[in-house]
């Protein structure tokens, strides 16, 4: 972020506020003065490296020789303060901090620096209040205070202050700045509408199990082909309330149509609304929803609410929990024979660098139906890897496997047993950079899915190469 003059002028404003010595209201042009202030924070940005001539040591500036000497040690405070050089302001506050005539508004405005160098953004806000309350015509106090808020995602009160800075006579630099961050927060509470678009050829539209091994089906309906497309449309709205608490609405729908085999047809419809907080570190949201599909007709609709917890533990590496509980009626059935479920998930992602990522999770699922055999339990991993390379090149490998394991033994005739299934899942997606038309960027997508299972019928295997188009506006 391009530095303003407004932070330029910050601690020489709080000086000004304060009562001045008349020593002090004068331009320093001393050229002692000079030289020790350049030495003191060439010290402070770097350790001294030893001399070659061990009889010779070097000069260093510690805390009695500054107490000694309060002018240089105040405008000293005011240089690290100027220049924002956190980790002079941690040397040099302990010492200004002992001087008699310290200015407390000045500790105080160190004080915050610090707390929000360190990413304790709520203790620099209390501390940047306190001093506008002292002085409500500190502009720049209210710029650093603007900008703690918006770190700290407390959007509504940031845009606040920041229009309140805009009242005010400034350089053109920093009216362009400020206007910009006020748009940036404007445009969190437009409408978010995204969308996904792929060509669909299939072989076994209809899970006809693999014919092999010596219990093999025999018989039974052959594999069917159907050819059509996949699309997905999208819509979520935030709305910034007091603090750091937002609200959020979101809309979808999915869906696959074949154009000849057009009884596979299916079509899903979501509605969600919730609320949620979000600081510097953590987010979490309650999302209660409601889905309805259709699948030769109305076919079943869901109901559940959503818990995400997503916590940013340091500036690579973000872990997140999600839970989720749903009850399924279905059209064909009374509204008590349903199916419920219990999800949890917890991932990891890790930004190695601008250039790649990792993201590692797994999952548990719980399903209860009132035909106990449909009951099941299934236990997931996964792992995704996303890379940049050179000439306009990304990709993305994912793989996953999940241990799906059935509550009751099969009521199908011959086939009185435990059902276990092993799914596991590979898929790649490759894409450039440079490509693209209407801020639309293919991807080239290849998935690869196989179930072993212990019951015959539901032994399958799929491979797909698809063409998706994906945008978000």
């Amino acid at each position: 972020m391009r530095k303003t003059l407004l932070l330029l002028l910050c601690p020489s404003i709080i000086w000004a506020l304060e009562p001045q010595p008349n020593h002090l209201k004068k331009n320093a042009t001393n050229e002692g003065l000079k030289k020790a202030q350049a030495h003191l924070q060439k010290t402070l940005n770097q350790k001294p490296l030893p001399l070659p001539d061990k009889k010779k040591k070097p000069i260093v500036l510690n805390t009695k020789i500054l107490l000694a000497n309060p002018e240089l040690l105040k405008r000293t405070m005011q240089s690290v303060l100027t220049s924002k050089q956190i980790a002079g302001i941690k040397v040099v506050l302990p010492i200004y901090q002992k001087l008699p005539d310290a200015y407390p508004s000045l500790i105080r405005y160190a004080q915050a620096q610090l707390a929000q160098a360190n990413g304790k953004l709520k203790k620099a806000i209390g501390l940047y209040r306190d001093l506008i309350s002292q002085y409500p015509k500190g502009n720049i106090i209210r710029f650093d205070l603007a900008m703690a808020l918006y770190f700290d995602k407390q959007f509504s009160a940031a845009r606040k202050q920041f229009k309140k800075l805009q009242s005010e006579k400034m350089h053109k630099d920093d009216a362009k700045f400020i206007a910009q961050i006020i748009k940036r927060i404007d445009q969190q509470e437009k409408w978010i509408i995204s969308s996904n678009f792929y060509y669909r050829n299939e072989n076994n539209i209809n899970n006809v199990p693999e014919q092999r091994g010596p219990d093999k089906i025999v018989g039974g309906d052959p594999p069917e082909k159907a050819h059509g497309y996949h699309i997905e449309l999208g819509a979520t709205k935030r709305f910034n309330l007091s603090k750091n608490l937002y609200s959020k609405i979101g809309f979808n729908a999915n869906s696959d149509y074949f154009w000849d085999n057009q009884k596979y047809n299916e079509f899903i419809l979501k509605t969600s609304a919730g609320i949620g907080y979000a600081d510097n570190k953590l987010t979490t949201e309650i999302t209660p929803f409601v889905k309805e599909r259709f699948y030769r007709g109305p076919y079943s609709i869901t109901t559940g609410i959503g818990v995400l917890f997503r916590y940013q533990l340091t500036h690579s590496l973000g872990l997140s929990n999600y839970l989720e509980w749903s009850y399924e009626r279905f059209a064909s059935q009374p509204l008590d024979k349903g199916q419920r479920k219990k999800l949890i998930s917890i991932s990891a992602v890790y930004q190695h660098n601008p250039q790649q990522y990792w993201h590692l999770g797994g999952n548990y699922l719980d399903s209860d139906a009132i035909t106990k055999s449909n009951d099941y339990y299934s236990q997931g991993v996964f792992a995704v890897w996303g890379q940049e390379w050179p000439r306009g090149i990304s990709s993305s490998l994912g793989v996953s496997a999940t241990y799906k394991d059935y509550k009751q033994i099969s009521m199908a005739p011959g086939y009185f047993y435990l059902q276990e299934d092993r799914i596991y899942g590979t898929t790649i997606s490759l894409w450039h950079r440079k490509i693209q038309r209407w801020g639309i960027t293919p991807h080239l997508v290849w998935k690869w899915q196989k179930t072993k299972s212990n019951h015959p019928l539901y032994r399958t295997r799929k491979n797909q190469i698809t063409l998706e188009f994906s945008k978000t506006f």
